[in-house]
């Protein structure tokens, strides 16, 4: 019996331990590409002729985790079937590894989806995701809500596509992402209206988020709401195109967006969707930001494109790099350091807010906001162009070009006030300035808005070209000057511009200018119009100052002598057709000073002056001057009539204060008597003005305060001609992108031979009359009014698919000029390119874009045509 016995506990133990071995062998499955151990929380199954394979999740828990070995979806995409009545709303899949390379669908109800890993890489490469809410990709942790993720871990995103996904969230501290990542919809048109979605529609709504934290985070999951950030050396380079409604990064690095990279969150529409309950509509923009590093830099090289907003975030220096391209509804960026765009910026508003701002790119907007603890730059090819520009400095200098050929851009700029010496042989701050820094070729800086205002501690509007005389060249005649540089530096505005600097403004040999009838208020101690470098090896300087408090005076203060000009710099040319006031609402404790040092002033309305001392300083190398260089630099000067790169110009007949209307005190109810009365010699007689004033009556009318016209400063030339500025306004302009109306006026310079006025003569030798060339000058101009690819990009009508209309309007010609020598004729005139986005609901469907062309052609082809 023992015997038995024994031989049948070893029997029964021999047969336990054999069912313990076979559980634990079969604890392990292995399916396709998963490998799980056995759970009663899902199962999957596989079948090699089923089209898919397939996920059931039992457990129903509100966030339940199924853990893996391996997750790979390879050769056939996953359902994940999730019962109606489930009480999941986040599924997350644990796995060791991770990789998805097909898709990824939830049939019954949708739920959210999170792919944990702590290995070192999840990989989603041509991957897709269906009747999903949100899509969290983490290389981490994710205990109690909360996201860590892990040193070093990786994500690698290539081609995603879940159209209609409400998120979809990328969360490593590596992101690696190439090809197209789009979250948006395809839609055709419903015959009434609206949209109705179409795998292959044409159009695009934009649907859901993409948002991507590169770095070491602490984040909850609920509402990402960051609890805490590590700083880190490396840098994020986000690659590919992303499409979806809103995008976002939030790294704990530096962030350097690729060149090849494009960031669109631009559609005909957006989508709406409920998720779990809940209302759910997209805020559509682009967001960027640098969490918590000074240290971190953000590099954009590439395109962000939005219907709405673009905002940059960063307590490091961001830079907006050449080739660049930010287009948006509004554009933000803020930095703790500094800004720097050298790229493209297109916006109805752009804000910036930083410790300093340099600007070598465009920025083109209907609102610019600028706001500085530092220095502003606007330099080496920079342009801005607004309906409003406004910048405030706290305590930096405002630079519009450059103190020279050098890239030189210290923490903080020295402040370098303005005076003169007229006994001096050399004149301007040409020699005063640092040479250090890199040699730039593009010396160029254009302002041009509607309205322009600055604040800031200095002011300085800067032109550094010059010429030295070269060997044996006689200048007496006349120097050769280039007039694109000339006037390659210049801060014009159509109806207001306001300059306000504690310490001093000056213009050196560039532009400051108000175009049409308005205000130009300066407010500062010192304003300075002066050469950038004028050298002379003798020469005879008269100086004439002209003192508010005594009505009318003119007192001679110093003079030297000289003979010859060895050094040259275009003269600073401030020009107003508004009212020049210089002062504020508060008395100065001491005079301010206006200094027109070898430069050139001409009001054409009146002035204001506030205890102001203004002084005019000439130079005389030659008992003559050459009329007819300075009339032509005159045009050039004041008209923007250059229409030649280079002209002959005499140093002699490019100083003037010229002040057509009155001069008053600060106060307009003190306007019976003038501070100082200038009075113009007049050199025409009385019968040849009789006639003249005949004949440019043509030119004037008055409709209302948007629609006059007329003319002024008739002078005759050369005893031979009579000449005028011809002005007519006709309705209302907002001016690159102008968000105030002024009327809408030009102004040419007619120049009729004396003959003409008493005859009919050919008109400029033509064999034509003025009427004629006029007449065919318009119509040759009308047949030009290009939309092209080369006006606007989006004007290509041979593209595939036209997302947008372009259509040429509001056509206006502005002036012509004869070249009599040559029998050529530049015409000038602008027009409209009204741009309509192919869409019902835009915001923004209607776009105006402006340009003014220049024409030259033989007079013989014009008449021809």
């Amino acid at each position: 019996m023992k015997g038995k016995y024994s031989q049948f506990i070893q029997a029964a133990f021999f047969f336990m331990l054999c069912s313990i071995l076979s559980i634990k062998v079969n604890a392990i499955e292995q399916i396709a590409g998963y490998k799980y151990e056995l759970s009663e929380a899902f199962s999957v199954h596989h079948n090699d002729a089923a089209s898919a394979d397939i996920l059931v999740v039992n457990s129903n828990a509100q966030i339940t985790t199924l853990n893996f070995d391996q997750f790979g979806v390879f050769n056939k995409p996953m359902l994940i079937n999730i019962s109606h009545d489930s009480n999941i709303d986040t599924l997350v899949i644990n796995a060791n590894g991770i990789h998805i390379k097909n898709t990824v669908s939830v049939i019954g109800k949708p739920v959210d989806l999170v792919f944990l890993s702590q290995d070192n890489l999840i990989a989603c490469e041509q991957c897709a995701f269906d009747n999903v809410g949100r899509v969290t990709f983490v290389n981490g942790t994710f205990v109690n809500g909360v996201i860590n993720t892990k040193n070093d871990g990786k994500v690698l995103i290539t081609n995603l596509n879940a159209s209609g996904l409400q998120s979809l969230e990328i969360m490593a501290d590596n992101i690696i992402t190439t090809g197209v990542i789009d979250l948006n919809l395809r839609a055709e048109r419903h015959p009434n209206k609206g949209f109705i979605q179409s795998d292959n529609g044409s159009y695009v709504i934009g649907a859901g988020g993409i948002n991507l934290y590169s770095g070491r985070f602490s984040i909850r999951y609920s509402n990402l709401d960051m609890i805490s950030s590590t700083n880190s050396n490396a840098t994020y380079v986000p690659r590919g195109t992303f499409k979806a409604a809103s995008i976002g990064i939030v790294s704990s690095k530096s962030v350097s967006i690729h060149s090849s990279t494009e960031f669109n969150t631009m559609s005909d529409a957006l989508s709406t969707s409920t998720r779990q309950g809940e209302f759910y509509a997209p805020t559509e923009g682009i967001f960027i930001q640098i969490a918590e590093d000074e240290d971190a830099t953000l590099d954009v090289y590439g395109k962000l494109y939005s219907d709405r907003i673009i905002t940059t975030k960063t307590i490091g220096p961001a830079t907006f790099h050449a080739g660049s391209r930010l287009i948006g509804q509004t554009v933000k960026s803020f930095s703790g350091k500094e800004v720097l765009n050298q790229g493209y910026v297109d916006a109805d508003s752009i804000e910036v807010a930083a410790n300093r701002f340099i600007n070598t790119g465009t920025l083109n907007g209907s609102k610019i906001n600028i706001e500085t603890q530092g220095d502003v730059y606007n330099t080496f090819g920079g342009v801005i162009k607004a309906g409003t520009l406004n910048v405030d400095l706290a305590n930096g200098i405002f630079i519009n070009g450059s103190r020279n050929n050098k890239l030189n851009w210290p923490s903080s700029k020295q402040l370098i006030a303005p005076s003169v010496n007229i006994n001096d042989l050399n004149h301007g701050p040409y020699s005063g300035y640092s040479t250090s820094g890199t040699t730039q070729s593009r010396l160029s800086a254009k302002i041009h808005a509607n309205t322009i205002k600055i604040v800031a501690k200095a002011i300085e509007n800067i032109n550094p070209y010059h010429i030295d005389k070269p060997s044996g060249v006689d200048w007496s005649d006349g120097i050769r000057i280039n007039t694109v540089q000339a006037e390659q530096v210049s801060l014009a505005a159509e109806s207001k511009i306001e300059l306000k600097a504690s310490e001093y403004i000056r213009n050196t040999s560039a532009i400051l200018r108000l175009n049409q009838q308005g205000l130009f208020h300066i407010d500062t101690p010192l304003l300075f119009n002066e050469r950038y470098r004028l050298e002379t090896t003798a020469y005879l300087i008269s100086r004439y100052v002209f003192t508010s408090g005594q009505e009318g005076s003119r007192d001679t203060v110093e003079q030297g002598v000289g003979t010859s000009v060895s050094a040259y710099s275009p003269p600073g040319r401030i020009v107003s057709f508004g009212d020049l006031q210089i002062g504020s609402k508060s008395e100065p404790a001491n005079r301010r000073r206006f200094v027109n040092a070898f430069s050139y002033v001409e009001l054409f309305r009146n002035a204001r002056f506030q205890k102001l001392d203004l002084e005019s300083i000439g130079i005389i190398l030659s008992e003559e001057t050459n009329t007819q260089s300075i009339e032509s630099f005159k045009y050039c000067t004041a008209h923007q009539g250059c229409g030649t790169q280079f002209m002959d110009t005499s140093v002699e007949g490019e100083t003037l204060l010229s002040i057509h209307g009155n001069v008053y005190g600060i106060n307009p109810s003190i306007a019976s008597q003038s501070d100082l009365i200038q009075d113009n010699s007049d050199s025409l007689e009385q019968q040849i003005r009789t006639a003249a004033e005949e004949h440019f009556s043509q030119y004037v009318f008055y409709t209302d305060e948007y629609n006059y016209g007329g003319y002024h400063s008739l002078e005759l030339i050369n005893e031979t001609t009579v000449q005028a500025m011809i002005y007519e306004c006709n309705g209302i302009r907002y001016e690159d992108h102008g968000l105030v109306p002024t009327a809408d006026c030009t102004y040419s310079q007619q120049t009729v031979p004396l003959s003409q006025i008493i005859e009919d003569p050919d008109f400029s030798n033509t064999g034509f009359t003025s009427t004629e060339i006029r007449d065919a000058a318009i119509a040759y101009a009308r047949a030009r009014q290009y939309v092209t690819t080369s006006e606007d990009s989006r004007c290509d009508p041979s593209a595939l698919v036209t997302q947008y209309d372009c259509t040429a309007q509001n056509f206006e010609f502005i002036d012509l000029v004869i070249d009599e020598q040559t029998q050529e004729i530049t015409i000038s005139y602008k027009y409209e390119i009204l741009i309509e986005k192919s869409c019902d609901q835009c915001s923004d469907k209607l776009f105006t874009r402006y340009y003014t062309k220049s024409l030259t052609i033989s007079v013989t082809t014009l008449m021809a045509n």
